[in-house]
């Protein structure tokens, strides 16, 4: 999508501010056409811009936002993509925590990206 790509070369250049719109745009469109891999993608994208504008809380709730579709990505795109979409969800999740104070929870996102759980784990 032509809008994401504008928002990705925003982010890139580190404006993230000017960035928000297309991605945004782009999101919307992903939603109305029932597109699982773009949805997520501009979700994270979202995440991404709302961590470097400063506003963690907001990156968050994209990050959780974006899991759902996630799954029902792995039915739509190859491995990889699915794979791709899944790691930075999961890194936006776990910067997004530990920028809000949670290191426990960010561990446990950083973690639950590879089927890992930091809850139980053994320290041998």
């Amino acid at each position: 999508m032509a809008l994401g790509n504008i928002g990705t070369v925003l982010q890139d250049m580190g404006d993230h501010e000017q960035a928000l719109p297309y991605v945004e745009a782009s999101y919307t469109i992903a939603m109305e056409l029932g597109l699982p891999g773009r949805i997520v993608s501009s979700l994270n994208a979202l995440a991404l811009s709302q961590l470097a504008l400063g506003d963690p809380a907001k990156a968050l709730a994209y990050a959780e936002k974006a899991l759902p579709h996630c799954k029902d990505e792995g039915a739509v795109m190859g491995d990889q993509d699915t794979q791709y979409n899944f790691v930075q969800t999961y890194l936006n999740m776990g910067r997004a925590k530990a920028r809000l104070g949670d290191p426990v929870g960010s561990l446990q996102a950083f973690g639950a990206r590879d089927g890992l759980s930091y809850q139980g784990r053994s320290s041998k």
